[in-house]
């Protein structure tokens, strides 16, 4: 067992004592606290955090803002999951765009020689169990994590920002040092598929937060149409094989997935609002799992990536 695996399951055996002394409404802080602090700092348009870890100094992110149109242009956006498909599918073809890679895709960097635009991790368990791929970033990849996150890699190694910047990836809907908000209290900067019964909301404001449905997959999303992707291309989105190993695992190696419990609630609803943010701009979007649960109704298909095409 590692060292992260041990750590974690410290705080999970610790979790009902900390409950007691957190008032509910912060119980999602408990994924941070107490091992990180950090501090928002309004930068005009943008937010910049600072933090300590255990003491340690992390200095300051960088400015979320400064990302805003920054990929503007025709190259496609290719956000890389790691559902089984990618094994049958012409991954060098990932060269012809940006290349933003989502937890067990850091994989590629060494398989496939991939340079990624970004790294995106929203959920600190991926780094508890999969920490050792962190390793194959290169120095000077923009990293997107969520305060969990960040608080998971320290704990891993608490100098492994020196060398990288950082953004603050904030659930909005669960606010760092705030209390849970609902739907409703998101305010300015977000669209929700339905105000009168919303199932699903989409950040267009990346410093307010981003939404959270279960997958990084849409956390990504947001920040590709926040960056100014016209051609956002999902790899690896397979979703319904979920029980399968992932294209970089094998059966003994498999790490649980929810993506199919998650997808009838949360997913279907926040890829539905997405197609529509994507067609009301302009933006075109495309699914590449040629068996991706996600009907194609919602997100085309597209055989870009068919090693025969």
């Amino acid at each position: 067992m590692s060292v992260l695996q041990r750590r974690g399951l410290w705080r999970s055996a610790t979790t009902f004592g900390r409950k007691l002394v957190t008032p509910k409404p912060l119980w999602h802080m408990l994924e941070v606290w107490p091992e990180l602090q950090m501090q928002r700092h309004e930068a005009g348009d943008g937010v910049t955090w600072t933090g300590q870890y255990r003491g340690l100094t992390l200095g300051c992110s960088a400015n979320l803002a400064e990302v805003n149109s920054a990929w503007a242009g025709p190259e496609p956006c290719y956000l890389v999951g790691s559902g089984p498909s990618m094994r049958e599918q012409a991954l060098h073809k990932l060269a012809d765009g940006r290349v933003v890679l989502l937890n067990g895709a850091l994989s590629l960097i060494d398989s496939h020689d991939i340079r990624p635009e970004a790294v995106v991790i929203v959920d600190y368990r991926f780094v508890r169990d999969r920490g050792q791929w962190l390793e194959n970033i290169p120095a000077g990849t923009p990293c997107f994590f969520t305060p969990a996150v960040i608080r998971a890699v320290c704990d891993w190694q608490p100098d492994f920002f020196a060398d990288k910047p950082w953004y603050v990836l904030e659930n909005a809907l669960r606010p760092y040092a705030r209390p849970r908000r609902g739907w409703n209290q998101l305010g300015s900067g977000f669209v929700l598929d339905d105000p009168a019964a919303p199932q699903a909301a989409f950040s267009l404001d990346l410093p307010r937060g981003f939404v959270d449905a279960r997958t990084v997959m849409y956390a990504a999303c947001q920040l590709a149409v926040y960056a100014g992707a016209r051609d956002i291309n999902m790899v690896g989105f397979d979703i319904g094989n979920a029980q399968q190993p992932r294209f970089n695992e094998t059966g003994q190696t498999r790490l649980k997935s929810r993506l199919d419990q998650a997808y009838p609630r949360r997913i279907l609803p926040a890829m539905r609002l997405f197609a529509r943010i994507c067609r009301e701009r302009g933006i075109a979007c495309w699914n590449h799992s040629p068996v991706s649960l996600l009907p194609e109704t919602v997100i085309p298909r597209s055989d870009r990536l068919n090693r025969s095409a």
